[in-house]
């Protein structure tokens, strides 16, 4: 499903002349395979979907999210998704 996703985006990006380099990685703790990517790509920037919760659960971001945030060397961009 992952492939299939980014195809999608790498197609959107070619139609828009926009750069596009992705990839899939399996890592038993997510956050962790996220920050070493980042590290070995050399990204200056981690974007991260939120799932857009509201009221009390809209101050809590999600675990992986939460992990990424607090472990990140570089900076990291939630949206809502």
């Amino acid at each position: 499903m992952a492939g299939q996703a980014l195809e999608g985006i790498a197609q959107g990006c070619k139609a828009e002349g926009v750069p596009f380099a992705g990839d899939t990685i399996e890592r038993n703790v997510v956050y962790e395979g996220i920050l070493e990517t980042a590290e070995a790509e050399g990204c200056d920037l981690i974007v991260m979907a939120s799932h857009g919760r509201q009221g009390v659960q809209a101050l809590i971001l999600g675990s992986v999210a939460q992990k990424v945030l607090t472990h990140a060397k570089v900076p990291v961009l939630i949206v809502k998704g």
